[in-house]
């Protein structure tokens, strides 16, 4: 089981403790990047059949029956860094918006094989 841990510092979040794991590395990154008010566009740009490509500040991000992630700064890879599944991408990014709306000191995300969880912690 892999995690990063992050620590509330002033109003937003910090990794304090990173992973091995690239594809939850990467996944941090993606939620910072969407920010901590601003999932409620990326639940509208997931649920949108109109819109299939976006852009966050470190990485472009394609939907079809999966949600695939590429990092923009990659330049040895062309594959996406993470892919999963619309409804789980979706249930991800609300817990995230959940948990930084109740502002816990600090916040875990683990990966056991395909499973993400978020837990909040004071």
């Amino acid at each position: 089981m892999e995690y990063i841990k992050l620590q509330k510092i002033n109003s937003s979040y910090q990794v304090i403790e990173k992973s091995s794991d690239t594809v939850l590395e990467f996944l941090i990154d993606y939620l910072i990047d969407i920010g901590q008010n601003k999932s409620n566009i990326w639940q509208d740009w997931l649920n949108d059949p109109k819109n299939d490509t976006a852009t966050t500040d470190s990485s472009d991000i394609e939907k079809n029956e999966r949600v695939l992630i590429y990092d923009i700064f990659s330049v040895s890879s062309t594959s996406p860094h993470i892919s999963l599944d619309r409804k789980r991408l979706s249930q991800i990014v609300i817990s995230w918006w959940n948990l930084c709306k109740e502002q816990p000191n600090e916040i875990i995300i683990t990966k056991n094989g395909d499973d993400i969880i978020i837990k909040g912690k004071n």
